[in-house]
């Protein structure tokens, strides 16, 4: 953790709301990728060996300049956040497709609660509200909709596009229970294709299924990248291509 605070030249602060941002926004270098999962899932004998957990996440990025997924991005944001001092948890999110297959992190300030989602690039800390807020990002507008007993409804806006993400339930879920949700979400169609998205100075790189999304405020810019063109995803995505080429041969077969 000292090697990730050194790369990132990360003072020692103390457990308020800009210095929760600093946090977040060194974080938020770490880009969302399946190629990590996918391979660590070939690789390993039992459930748990599959985890990536903190230090090799943070080992990994400081390497390959890789990321993960939201539960090992999550939990190791969790961990960074208390080892700092904060008081955060992670929280489990439905969404159209299934329940328990997202998550966040929450942080509490005071009577406040800050939501933190490397899953979907939301590395500016949003209050959950009372009723509902809309929090401007540097790619779009989330929609946050307080709809009682700590469960959250969250959208996004996009290019005049509204979309619906998921329900939080903004309340801890023990260790046990977060891994076994974790554990659960190697068997999602998730795994199935290359996914990476990562934020840079134009907006969202967004990659799936062939096909590459640039995401601005004002505009929105797709393009086919054919399987061999590896190299301009490794340079888009700032990952190494053997890593790259390593997921997609296991997923072939």
């Amino acid at each position: 953790m000292e090697r990730f605070w050194d790369r990132y030249a990360l003072p020692q602060g103390t457990t308020d709301l800009r210095f929760l941002g600093q946090l977040a926004g060194a974080y938020s270098k770490l880009p969302y990728e399946n190629v990590t999962k996918i391979l660590k899932d070939t690789r390993s004998s039992s459930s748990h060996q599959k985890l990536r957990r903190t230090e090799e996440v943070l080992e990994d990025h400081l390497r390959w300049n890789t990321g993960g997924t939201c539960f090992s991005l999550c939990n190791a944001l969790q961990d960074i956040l208390r080892h700092c001092g904060f008081d955060a948890f992670i929280a489990m999110a439905d969404m159209h497709y299934g329940t328990n297959i997202h998550c966040a992190v929450i942080v509490r300030l005071g009577s406040t609660k800050y939501l933190l989602d490397p899953g979907y690039l939301l590395h500016d800390p949003a209050p959950l509200p009372e009723t509902h807020i809309s929090h401007q990002t540097a790619m779009n507008t989330v929609l946050i909709q307080n709809e009682g007993d700590e469960t959250y409804s969250l959208s996004t806006n996009e290019n005049g596009m509204q979309k619906w993400r998921y329900r939080l339930r903004a309340r801890p879920v023990s260790q046990e229970e977060f891994e076994r949700h974790w554990i659960h979400s190697f068997s999602l169609n998730s795994m199935e294709h290359l996914m990476l998205t990562r934020l840079n100075e134009a907006g969202r790189l967004y990659y799936r299924k062939d096909r590459i999304e640039l995401v601005h405020p004002q505009h929105r810019v797709q393009q086919k990248i054919s399987k061999d063109d590896i190299g301009i995803l490794a340079n888009l995505f700032g990952l190494p291509v053997d890593l790259i080429l390593q997921a997609q041969r296991v997923l072939a077969r």
